[in-house]
């Protein structure tokens, strides 16, 4: 398995994501308890949208929780040059650069959204 973790973080970022919406299309195929655990995080927003909206909701999710793993392999595994390249911005940085002139702490806070293990190396880079 770590071979394959090695391989999904050398690949390019469109197929590392090609690859890793498959991956969540399988989870959801084959895991009951997956299936369960998807449906009742979007259950209340489920509740109030039409049949199809939800639908779609529900495929994104599982795509884009396939991408969140597939993307660690590259987090954990990728040069820092690397993953530095992938950030194609950064908006507001200047009260980051206002608070280091003025000696304030700066406590960075990163949801679970997203590749949040490449945001907190490009922090890093800063």
């Amino acid at each position: 398995m770590i071979w394959l973790f090695r391989l999904f973080g050398k690949l390019p970022l469109t197929i590392n994501h090609a690859v890793g919406a498959g991956l969540g299309r399988l989870a959801w195929l084959f895991s009951r308890r997956h299936r369960e655990l998807t449906r009742d995080n979007i259950g209340t927003y489920a509740a109030h949208a039409r049949r199809d909206e939800a639908g779609r909701l529900i495929d994104q999710a599982i795509r884009e929780q396939g991408k969140g793993i597939t993307e660690l392999a590259i987090a954990w595994t990728a040069p820092v040059d690397r993953l530095y390249s992938l950030v194609k911005s950064c908006r507001g940085w200047e009260h980051v650069e206002s608070a280091k002139a003025a000696h304030q702490a700066i406590i960075f806070v990163t949801p679970h959204l997203g590749c949040y293990d490449i945001a907190g190396r490009y922090l890093e880079s800063r």
